[in-house]
């Protein structure tokens, strides 16, 4: 099943270009996903009848010509499974009125059974719900494990993540599990990111990958790394130095 939402750039939305922000297109990005489990029975509303929830691993987004202020914006997104069936990858495209195509992304997520407090594998249920689609927008799946920096692959070593700052997580950042809310993961790391690396922004391709979540009043740091002499890395971890997030943004087209 193909579920459509259209949306209107709005100001909240842009930049001093009046260029629509990363951020801006992720909630497009979570809006239409939300409402597409709502249309078919899994949503936030239905926790209590399904006994399931989904938990987002894992984004990856790329602009191809970014949209700016007062653009009207359809967010088409799909559902198909991962092979093993223990996740379900979501796919979107975003295409403005002339049906241009603006922006790709795909996301992991899995599915929580709400009464073990566990993983569960995709059901068929689950897929015939969705209508599940052979189609995706990567060729090849773009969302690599992240975990420690390692060696880049010109053999260049990288230097050690640099600490950019600590914070205390604050209400504002919560949803309504209080948990750090999904986009504002971008938001942090756009925050702590060296001045002389945001001032290459906006950056058309970014990742952000879930590890653990984050709660009121957790003392994160964040650490950034130059990753494979290309991506721009902000690290988030606990004081336990356990790894919460990480976020990588670049604007070299790759698949």
């Amino acid at each position: 099943m193909f579920y459509k939402l259209s949306q209107t750039i709005g100001l909240k939305d842009v930049d001093k270009n009046c260029k629509v922000k990363n951020v801006a297109i992720l909630e497009m990005l979570e809006n239409a996903a939300g409402g597409h489990s709502d249309a078919v029975g899994y949503g936030m509303l239905d926790i209590d009848n399904t006994g399931i929830t989904f938990v987002l691993l894992d984004w990856y987004v790329r602009v191809l010509d970014r949209p700016g202020y007062s653009e009207d914006l359809t967010v088409s997104t799909w559902g198909r499974p991962e092979k093993r069936m223990m996740s379900l990858i979501r796919d979107y495209e975003l295409r403005d009125s002339n049906d241009k195509l603006r922006a790709l992304a795909t996301s992991r997520w899995v599915i929580i059974d709400m009464n073990r407090h566990r993983i569960t594998r995709v059901t068929p249920e689950i897929l015939d719900a969705f209508g599940a689609e052979e189609k995706q927008v990567f060729e090849t799946d773009p969302m690599i494990k992240i975990d420690r920096p390692k060696a880049a692959t010109s053999g260049i070593p990288e230097a050690e993540p640099e600490l950019m700052g600590t914070s205390i997580i604050g209400r504002s950042a919560l949803d309504l599990v209080g948990h750090v809310h999904n986009i504002k993961y971008i938001d942090m790391a756009e925050d702590m990111m060296p001045a002389d690396i945001w001032a290459q922004a906006p950056f058309d391709n970014f990742r952000i990958h879930y590890r653990k979540e984050i709660t009121e009043g957790e003392k994160i740091s964040f650490k950034y790394s130059f990753i494979d002499n290309l991506k721009h890395e902000i690290r988030m971890e606990n004081e336990a130095g356990e790894l919460n997030a990480a976020v990588r943004m670049w604007n070299t087209p790759l698949t």
